[in-house]
């Protein structure tokens, strides 16, 4: 129910029309408008002629399904221009088609052309019936099908066991990487004995690069020359994350080219697999117009990939499964991302040769990571502790306490007295004597003072050699030299690389509770299409041949004007009798012959600009043949004085050229009101 609001808002959508554009309007729908004339009067007898019921149920009974899938765009993606309709829908229609059916909305009066910011964009009627506002709706715009998903015999590549057994490869490796920025040979070896799967054993692959740099951008690793390391404070945050949100975080990054703002891509993450139930399959079209609708409300420009890319992204990391064209949410994903995460306890075996399994519902664990050797990952991931890479955990800065914590209170395990034991003399062995490979920091009382108070420090610190005086880690100096920054204080100078931007300690990731984007109306589980709306104009109206044998038995009409007016009626512009006056098409020249070189060039010109109008253009082809040309002109190009080009594009969209003299006739013809 339209309110008095939507009539000033209406009111003010037609007053912005261009004049011509104005009265063709009136004249279409009240018949002959005489000079000089009112518009407040006019606006009001044509909104009371369209409110009548009858007049509604027809204009209303030639809604098509193409209609309703413009008018959803439309409403809602915030005031799309035609340029972004045409790419959104270009699976679907051709450019031609996309600008013909918004043209028939405009005329219909059902969508306006409005300028907004010095830009032309799109917006539904505020007096659109209420049963087409019904009908509306971004679920409108995908459809899922009811299948089953593809068994795949393979595991989501980027998971939290996953994650263990990588960084604690690259713990172990230290140097991974090549000044030129290249990974080494070594490294690359042992990578793809330990999973050997296609992006990991073909060498140096852009998807291995892909998660390097998508840790690095979260601010879990860091690099310097060739050396990547682990940045143990931003991990040890990110550890203490529920697995839903580690693995949200991680793969919403991914899609993610903005380091400031990962939430985002974790939120549009979270929106396409919250839409993407298990027994649902999509096509890469459909699937394309989710992402698209999801992530509309979520960034402010475009979304930060190509959404192919986007797509491609989680199919090689096994987030999401493509079969028979239809592509689908991996079966485990569900699992991994409940809501609420539930226990780890089961997820991690630790026996008591030292060996530890991991399953793939276990969430990234730092204590783990560091502790322990990666062997192979596979189904289960296979590690192992030993004397030395429990040394390689406590030289991180972390502590026995800290790894029996989590392994009791985390993962719920029951530890057998010879590991504990063992630990116990392992942390006992490095504590009793150390080499400190670092660099010494000193500070006077003042900044000493400042360091105390602040607190965000003390992680860095190896070990206090006296007041005032730290040893410091060299592998993360840039972390903590950032600190100092923050607090501002400034080491001695020295030569570094590109300008990084300051974290915040302690880093932060994401609040825990769900921000998933929620379609409105008409998005119900299954997606299934609204009643009637794979029915709506099967067979025409009723009304449109009363309207067209009405027409042809009036006297006063000629010949030419009764084909467009038929033309308009089986177009939905005339769908009630009082419309059926001569008064409403106004006269004009609309054929010209081809001895009539300037009436050429003027009916060209009265075209150009003017998308209601093209051009039907016959040419002489061989000896005796006529053949006729629909285009849009785009420009004129005088070659001589006597010698012009028409320029255009032929339906639906090959590029056109002639020589005006060349033309034998040409007549306008009318693609809609304006």
């Amino acid at each position: 129910m339209s309110t008095s609001l939507d009539q000033d808002i209406w009111n003010s959508l037609m007053r912005d029309l261009p004049e011509s554009v104005f009265m063709e309007i009136m004249n279409n729908y009240l018949g002959g408008v005489e000079t000089p004339y009112n518009k407040t009067d006019l606006l009001n007898a044509l909104a009371t002629r369209l409110g009548r019921p009858e007049n509604e149920e027809r204009q209303i009974s030639m809604i098509t399904r193409e209609d309703i899938l413009i008018l959803s765009a439309i409403q809602w993606f915030r005031l799309p221009d035609v340029h972004f309709l045409k790419e959104f829908f270009s699976n679907r229609f051709t450019p031609f088609e996309i600008q013909s059916r918004i043209t028939s909305l405009e005329e219909r009066l059902l969508v306006f052309t409005k300028r907004d910011a010095g830009n032309l964009s799109l917006c539904c009627s505020p007096l659109l019936p209420e049963s087409i506002q019904k009908r509306l709706g971004p679920g409108q715009l995908y459809e899922l099908h009811p299948s089953q998903p593809p068994e795949t015999g393979t595991l989501p590549i980027l998971n939290g066991s996953f994650l263990i057994c990588f960084l604690s490869l690259i713990h172990r490796e230290k140097q991974i990487g090549n000044n030129d920025g290249s990974l080494k040979k070594k490294f690359l070896q042992k990578l793809a004995q330990l999973y050997p799967v296609k992006i990991f054993s073909a060498g140096e692959t852009e998807e291995l690069h892909l998660i390097l740099n998508t840790l690095k951008d979260l601010k879990l690793l860091s690099i310097q020359g060739g050396n990547w390391s682990l940045r143990i404070e931003h991990l040890k945050h990110f550890s203490s994350l529920d697995r839903r949100n580690q693995l949200l975080t991680l793969w919403g990054q991914l899609i993610s080219a903005d380091r400031g703002s990962p939430d985002k891509g974790r939120i549009l993450t979270e929106s396409i697999i919250s839409y993407l139930p298990a027994n649902r399959g999509i096509t890469k079209e459909d699937l394309i117009n989710l992402i698209t609708i999801l992530g509309d409300p979520i960034f402010t420009g475009p979304l930060p990939l190509p959404v192919n890319t986007l797509i491609k992204r989680f199919e090689i990391f096994h987030i999401l499964v493509c079969r028979d064209d239809y592509y689908y949410l991996h079966p485990m994903i569900p699992r991994l991302i409940a809501d609420p995460s539930p226990s780890p306890a089961g997820s991690v075996f630790f026996h008591a040769t030292f060996d530890v399994n991991l399953t793939p519902e276990a969430p990234f664990s730092l204590p783990l990571a560091l502790s322990l050797t990666a062997e192979r990952y596979d189904a289960f991931a296979q590690l192992k502790m030993t004397d030395q890479s429990f040394a390689s955990f406590l030289k991180a800065g972390l502590k026995l306490e800290d790894l029996e914590d989590e392994l009791v209170n985390r993962f719920a395990l029951e530890l057998t007295q010879n590991v504990h034991f063992s630990m116990k003399d392992w942390e006992k062995e490095y504590n009793s004597c150390r080499l400190w490979d670092g660099l010494v920091l000193e500070m006077d009382e003042t900044h000493s003072q400042v360091l105390e108070q602040s607190g965000l420090l003390v992680p860095y610190i190896l070990k206090t050699l006296a007041p005032g005086i730290f040893l410091m880690g060299r592998e993360n100096r840039n972390e903590w030299e950032e600190v100092l920054e923050q607090l501002g204080i400034r080491t001695v100078p020295h030569v570094r690389g590109k300008h990084v931007n300051r974290p915040t300690v302690p880093a932060l990731f994401l609040p825990k509770e769900s921000a998933a984007v929620h379609l409105k109306q008409n998005d119900s589980e299954d997606s299934t299409p609204l009643p009637d709306q794979t029915e709506l104009l099967e067979t025409p109206p009723a009304h449109i041949e009363k309207l067209i044998q009405k027409l042809k038995s009036l006297k006063d009409i000629g010949p030419e004007d009764k084909i467009e007016m038929e033309d308009r009626i089986r177009r939905g512009v005339i769908f009630m009798e009082d419309q059926l006056d001569k008064g409403m098409i106004k006269g004009g020249i609309r054929k010209v012959k081809g001895l009539d070189y300037q009436g050429k060039l003027r009916m060209i010109q009265s075209v150009l600009g003017n998308r209601a109008w093209l051009l039907e253009v016959n040419l002489p082809e061989g000896d005796f043949d006529i053949v006729t040309h629909r285009v849009i002109p785009i420009k004129l190009e005088n070659h001589k004085e006597t010698e012009a080009l028409l320029i255009g594009t032929e339906l639906p969209d090959k590029p056109f050229q002639c020589p005006v003299r060349k033309i034998s006739q040409i007549s306008k013809v009318r693609l809609s009101l304006f």
